[in-house]
């Protein structure tokens, strides 16, 4: 078993940039020791996604597009997951994805629904539908767009340098509906942080499993979550603590408004006497 060292970087900020308007722009980064930048692109772009990343629930089609050599496209219809703490939710989205080989990038976009995806089988948008959840309702999101970089890197152990490292970073911009209010625009801001932190935490762990010589899957579950697979240390201490923060928000959220109600009710009750 390979001792890795993986550091996560991540920030966030409400942004007015031109051409995304209102919207949410997450820059994360992760060095992986012992994967190369060409192994971290695979499995970013593994077709079954779905069985190493959390925030993907279920891949329901998949069309590849023409695309130039050392280039992938396709259009991708799936089911994804969030998290806050102890809620969670799952919502339908279509995304085109161009992944390029030379270069060690995969950019991704929400595309809309219906003109952008005339090319798509209906049966796709229909079995979307049955999964109970409806590519046209975005909810408090208008769209997304992001790329991952995977830039190789040199790495040293027992005084011998190796090529086989890289470091993996992600820009990704979410663009909002409305202008949410105090508190929610924190909380919107931590939904979009929560998905990023649970896609680096997945790709740092089936990373460490490939480079230890296992070429299976592990389904992101509960259960493996609980300890089914080997787990990066400095990671699930920094994803700890950013639980137990998130539940202290919620606690404060909530007695926020028991207070707010109270208030309230105690005017009223004056204001009639």
């Amino acid at each position: 078993m390979h001792n890795n060292n993986n550091k996560l970087t991540l920030s966030s900020s409400c942004t007015r940039a031109s051409g995304l308007g209102r919207g949410i722009q997450v820059d994360a980064s992760l060095r992986l020791d012992h994967t190369n930048a060409q192994q971290a692109l695979a499995i970013l772009c593994d077709p079954e996604a779905h069985t190493i990343f959390r925030n993907v629930e279920r891949i329901l089609h998949r069309r590849p597009l023409p695309a130039p050599p050392q280039h992938e496209q396709s259009i991708v219809s799936q089911v994804g997951r969030w998290r806050l703490g102890f809620l969670t939710g799952t919502f339908g989205l279509c995304v085109q994805v161009v992944v390029d080989r030379n270069a060690c990038t995969m950019a991704i976009k929400q595309v809309r629904l219906p003109r952008e995806l005339e090319a798509l089988e209906e049966r796709a948008l229909e079995r979307l539908a049955n999964s109970g959840e409806d590519a046209r309702r975005t909810g408090a999101f208008s769209g997304f767009e992001g790329c991952w970089t995977c830039v190789p890197m040199s790495s040293h152990f027992d005084g011998e340098s190796s090529s086989s490292a890289c470091e993996v970073h992600l820009t990704h911009c979410v663009r909002l509906a409305f202008v949410p209010p105090f508190p929610l625009d924190r909380l919107v801001r931590r939904v979009a942080e929560g998905v990023i932190r649970d896609m680096f935490r997945d790709l740092a762990a089936e990373a460490d499993r490939r480079s230890g010589g296992s070429t299976t899957p592990v389904r992101a579950s509960s259960s493996r979550r609980g300890g089914g697979r080997r787990r990066v240390a400095l990671l699930d201490d920094f994803f700890d603590a950013e639980r137990r923060r998130r539940r202290r928000l919620a606690a404060g959220v909530l007695a926020l408004g028991m207070g707010v109600k109270y208030l309230l009710t105690t005017f009223g009750k004056h204001k009639q006497a």
